[in-house]
């Protein structure tokens, strides 16, 4: 079970070694058990001097077929991707008979390209000629270039990038399902009417059944969106502002009775399992009242007690603190003294843990503390602040961000800050000013 420390751990090395969410290949055409799971995968590493020698060939095939095997989203392929720039630059001066004059290689070039781009990243006056082959390629016939042309356009996508999308689907019917999972990734609230519409249009039974395996898939597009504020057409939501205070679980949460008789045990992999699968939102009443308890008479329960564990106490501090968070309650101060240690934890999972919890409740001191405790270390760990930090009222907060991305050198590392920063500020502007003017 992956509870939201390890899950933020994974997100910042997946995000390091994906650049945020792989790549538009990420997602299936026909979802299956793995893809209901996990939304990505990352796809295999090209060797560039094999992509090089296609890319000069004057027979395209081969290209096209490494095109299709790789993405350049990701941060692993950075060399073949640098390979595909230096190609697209010269794509003009190519011979008549080179790979890269070919139609379906050029759009299959520019979906490398536009694929290697951060979610969010803004439209750059130098995207022009990728976006704009893409384009010509999503209103062609070959059916590879539309696939292509689709892919490529799924994470800038505008209104009439799904209307040509869903005309696809139209025109190539047989193209319906994977145009239904393009538009599954796009951030856009017309992207779901355009699934909507493909649906209706087909009347193959099995190609309707895959469709509707692609939207029963709907949570994918909140994972790549990050937050529902990120669907264009869609305002900032109650589950956006739950999910800025208290991010969310994987698995069921556990019931009240199911944390009393955890806390009366000695099973520590339980204990710890349970409370990170806990959600702490002021609403658990019960369940909080629980936890409370439990860390008051933690230092007098037997010694052999869960909440003797130093994992256990670091989690509970965390879910109080989470609590805390959103009801603007009081906090004991040990809780706080309990999630600054881990913050200075060597062990990156305490050191998650505690970088959540604080930063939900922190001082201008504990900002500063966070930003200092990545300082030297591996750049995950400055990943991990930013995810936290960004989801920070606190005064100097996005201060320490830009401090941190200041003084990371990795490149893969500040790919994921950007794409934190860029994810989090529109539900963080609306939250943050709701609670300067005394809201939640």
């Amino acid at each position: 079970m992956i509870h939201w420390r390890r899950l933020a751990i994974v997100v910042a090395l997946a995000l390091l070694a994906c650049d945020e969410h792989c790549s538009a290949q990420s997602v299936p055409a026909v979802p299956n058990k793995a893809a209901a799971s996990t939304a990505f995968h990352i796809a295999p590493t090209q060797d560039p001097r094999e992509l090089e020698r296609a890319l000069l060939a004057d027979d395209p095939r081969e290209a096209a077929h490494l095109f299709w095997r790789f993405s350049c989203a990701n941060y692993s392929n950075s060399e073949p991707a640098e390979v595909v720039r230096h190609a697209w630059e010269l794509r003009d001066s190519a011979g008549a008979t080179g790979a890269t004059r070919d139609p379906v290689v050029r759009t299959l070039m520019a979906k490398c390209l536009a694929e290697a781009w951060p979610r969010f990243r803004p439209i750059e006056p130098g995207d022009a000629p990728v976006l704009a082959q893409l384009r010509l390629a999503m209103g062609g016939d070959n059916p590879e270039e539309v696939r292509a042309a689709a892919f490529g356009l799924t994470q800038f996508a505008t209104a009439e990038d799904v209307q040509s999308i869903v005309a696809a689907a139209a025109r190539q019917p047989a193209l319906a399902s994977q145009m239904t999972s393009n538009l599954l990734q796009i951030c856009r609230v017309d992207a779901i009417e355009g699934m909507r519409i493909i649906r209706a249009s087909v009347t193959d039974a099995r190609q309707r059944g895959e469709i509707e395996a692609i939207e029963g898939h709907e949570a994918t597009r909140r994972l790549l969106c990050g937050f529902d504020a990120n669907i264009v057409g869609s305002a900032v939501s109650q589950a956006d502002i739950d999910d800025f205070w208290v991010p969310g679980r994987p698995g069921p949460t556990p019931s009240a009775n199911d944390l009393r008789s955890m806390l009366r045990s000695t099973d520590v992999h339980e204990a710890r399992d349970m409370l990170w699968r806990l959600r702490c939102l002021p609403s658990e009443k019960d369940s909080l009242e629980l936890i409370n308890a439990a860390w008051r008479t933690r230092n007098s329960s037997a010694r052999d007690s869960v909440t003797r564990d130093l994992d256990v106490r670091v989690a509970m501090a965390t879910c109080l603190a989470n609590a805390s968070a959103e009801s603007q309650s009081a906090i004991d101060p040990s809780i706080a003294k309990v999630l600054r240690e881990a913050v200075g934890s060597s062990d990156m999972r305490n050191f998650a843990a505690g970088a959540e919890g604080l930063s939900r409740i922190a001082t201008v001191v504990d900002v500063r503390l966070i930003e200092n405790a990545v300082k030297g270390r591996a750049p995950t760990f400055s990943s991990i602040a930013v995810i936290y930090l960004t989801r920070s009222c606190t005064s100097g907060a996005q201060g320490a961000v830009a401090e941190i991305r200041e003084h990371t050198s990795s490149q893969q590392a500040l790919r994921a800050i950007d794409y934190q920063i860029r994810s989090t500020e529109r539900v963080r502007e609306f939250v943050c000013a709701a609670r300067k003017g005394g809201g939640k």
